[in-house]
C-alpha cells in the first residue's frame, strides 16, 4: 500500500467517523419542537403543583405530542396520571383502575424515583377492587419508599377500616 491510499483511507475514516458523532447540521423544526415540549413538561410540572390537574394533564400530553419520539415523555404522562389519582383518589373511575394498575405497575420499573406515587395508586385501586388486603400492601410500600407522602395516609386508613369490616 502506498503513501497515497493510506492518506486516502484516513481521510474517509475520519470524515465517517465525524458523520457518525454528529456533526451534521442541527435540524431547527426539531430544536423548536424540543423547546415546546420542555416548555410543556415544566407548565405540567407547575400545574401538578397546584393540583390542577386538568392542565397538568393537558400539558404532559402536549409535551409528548411535540417530541413524540422521547420515551420519557410517554413516561411522563403517566406519571402526571397517576400522581393526580393518588392525590385525588375520588376522580378514579372504576372502569379504569385496571388500567391504571397496569400503569402504576409499569412505572414502578421504570421510575424508582417516586415509588410512593405508584404503589400508592396500586393501594387506591385496590380499595376500589374491594381488596383492602392488596391496598394494605400498597399503602405500606408506599410508607417504606417515603413516609412523608401524605396523600396515601387516607387511603392507608381506609384499607385497615375495611379490613376490620366483616
Amino acid at each position: 500500500m502506498n503513501l497515497k491510499s493510506k492518506k486516502f483511507g484516513g481521510v474517509v475514516l475520519a470524515a465517517a467517523l465525524l458523520g457518525s458523532i454528529g456533526c451534521q447540521p442541527a435540524d431547527p423544526a426539531k430544536a423548536r419542537q424540543e423547546k415546546a415540549a420542555s416548555i410543556h413538561k415544566a407548565a405540567a410540572q407547575v400545574a401538578l403543583e397546584k393540583a390542577d390537574f386538568v392542565t397538568a394533564m393537558e400539558a404532559a400530553q402536549l409535551a409528548a405530542n411535540y417530541n413524540p419520539n422521547d420515551p420519557s415523555l410517554q413516561d411522563f404522562i403517566l406519571y402526571v396520571r397517576l400522581t393526580a389519582a393518588v392525590k385525588n383518589p375520588q376522580s378514579i373511575q372504576a372502569q379504569l383502575a385496571p388500567a391504571l394498575s397496569y400503569q402504576a405497575t409499569y412505572m414502578l420499573s421504570q421510575d424508582s424515583q417516586h415509588a410512593e406515587i405508584y404503589h400508592s395508586a396500586l393501594g387506591y385501586v385496590g380499595l376500589m377492587s374491594k381488596s383492602p388486603a392488596q391496598a394494605c400492601t400498597s399503602f405500606q410500600s408506599a410508607m417504606e419508599s417515603n413516609s412523608q407522602f401524605a396523600p396515601l395516609y387516607p387511603g392507608y386508613i381506609q384499607c385497615l377500616v375495611q379490613q376490620e369490616d366483616p
